[in-house]
């Protein structure tokens, strides 16, 4: 069991475990295993904007622009402007910046 996997069973409550455990699959290149561990901690944290954020990178990285679009924005009204600028910035969200007829 990881260490992520250990902290949500321990602290379900808490969005540490479900965060570094998804993070963790996705740098291993599991981003759609990453994104099915983490789409269930909506249900407990829909006002976290990191949970909508890393979904947001998770559905981008395959190409799901539409879902990712929608998902980063809800991160957004939840983090303002901050959550913004850092997604600009971050490749893993590349894709939804860029329309279809580009890139």
């Amino acid at each position: 069991m990881s260490d992520g996997t250990a902290l949500v069973k321990l602290a379900p409550e808490r969005t540490t475990g479900w965060i570094h455990r998804s993070f963790a699959l996705h740098e291993m290149k599991r981003t759609q295993e990453a994104y099915d561990e983490l789409k269930p901690a909506l249900d407990t944290f829909k006002n976290e904007q990191l949970v909508w954020y890393n979904l947001a990178c998770y559905a981008c990285v395959p190409g799901n622009k539409d879902e990712a679009r929608g998902l980063l924005s809800k991160a957004i009204k939840l983090g303002g402007d901050a959550v913004k600028t850092q997604a600009l910035e971050d490749p893993d969200l590349q894709g939804v910046w860029v329309s279809e007829g580009e890139g």
